[in-house]
């Protein structure tokens, strides 16, 4: 939810997340421009990043499976549904292998 002037820096949010016991994961990498604001974020923590979104092209995927397998990361995706919101998006349209929902629960000590 958004709280009007309450601001986390992303080093905090990401300490936040993991001391929460959650997995830090970076949706929506495409947002950020390049790779190496990515990389700030690897060293400040974060574990995952969304690979599999609704605006991602087939080639945009691949490039973040392969930067997760470069850095380490674990892959996350969804498609971002929001109702009547986003009318264009329909939930499920979007899926990841259960092998990726695994390694996030283990990553989080759930598993």
């Amino acid at each position: 939810a958004y709280v009007l002037g309450f601001k986390l820096d992303c080093r905090q949010a990401v300490s936040l997340i993991r001391q929460a016991g959650g997995v830090a994961v970076l949706a929506h990498p495409y947002c950020l421009g390049g790779e190496d604001v990515i990389e700030e974020l690897v060293n400040m923590g974060i574990q995952g990043i969304e690979a599999y979104y609704t605006e991602h092209s087939p080639a945009l995927t691949r490039s973040y499976l392969a930067l997760a397998q470069r850095k380490g990361l674990l892959v996350s995706g969804g498609s971002d549904f929001h109702g009547g919101s986003k009318p264009d998006v329909r939930l499920g349209s979007v899926t990841v292998g259960y092998e990726l929902v695994e390694a996030l629960k283990k990553a989080a000590g759930d598993a």
